[in-house]
């Protein structure tokens, strides 16, 4: 007599690796600094001042607060508010190395003036890796992290973490291109500066193809693979 099929254990298995690489393991961080290594690259040039919207690479960005304190897409210096990145080596997205930005970029607003101030960037699809230039690196310049609908960031990030991790210099003086990656799924970014001046980016770089599948939608899939491995079960094995 064949032996019969039994593929409990191997669904088991692929199921656990499926869910494994949801939201539930311990998320983690890396800041680098350097060119983008991302494929897409967004310039935000798009945007309508003062306002968000859909960007050519599938960036939604939004701004949160009210005016004249609120985030918002910029161009040029605001005395003593906002100002623009310097362009940095291998960032210039078609302008010059060590020239200040003259191109639309985002402003956060600051939180001592608004509480609510921020700027959002909604990406395309879930991914572990966000590149951009950080103008203007301030130790009280922060980022949260988030998938789905969770109001609990899957990872946060500031800017005296960016200075004591790579050397940055965060004294408001200085731009510098950061490449974060992430062992826990993200779609969403919020920008936030609690004190003094604002949090500015621009030149985004993202990773647009082969993103990988929300947990929600793995789950759906391990799901799926259980039923079939139980369907073939209730059949009867041939007998030799």
């Amino acid at each position: 007599m064949r032996r019969s099929f039994r593929p409990l254990a191997t669904i088991g298995l692929l199921t656990a690796g499926l869910l494994g690489t949801g939201s539930g393991a311990q998320a983690a961080i890396t800041a680098t600094l350097g060119p983008p290594t991302g494929n897409t690259f967004e310039t935000f040039n798009s945007l309508v001042i003062p306002s968000g919207g859909l960007t050519p690479s599938g960036i939604e960005v939004s701004f949160t607060g009210t005016a004249p304190n609120e985030g918002r897409s910029v161009l040029g210096e605001d005395s003593g508010i906002y100002a623009p990145p310097r362009i940095v080596a291998g960032a210039n997205f078609g302008q010059v190395d060590g020239t200040i930005d003259t191109t639309v970029y985002l402003s956060s607003g600051r939180v001592i003036a608004d509480p609510a101030s921020s700027f959002v960037l909604d990406l395309p699809a879930p991914t572990t890796y966000l590149g951009f230039l950080w103008g203007s690196v301030d130790t009280y310049n922060n980022l949260q992290f988030f998938l789905g609908n969770s109001l609990v960031p899957v990872e946060t990030y500031s800017g005296a973490l960016l200075a004591s991790e790579t050397g940055a210099i965060a004294d408001g003086q200085n731009s510098y291109y950061v490449n974060f990656n992430t062992t826990s799924l993200f779609h969403r970014v919020v920008g936030t500066s609690t004190l003094q001046f604002a949090f500015e980016i621009d030149n985004a770089s993202i990773n647009s193809i082969n993103a990988v599948p929300e947990p929600s939608t793995m789950i759906a899939a391990a799901s799926g693979i259980v039923l079939l491995g139980a369907s073939g079960l209730r059949r009867s094995p041939c007998c030799a």
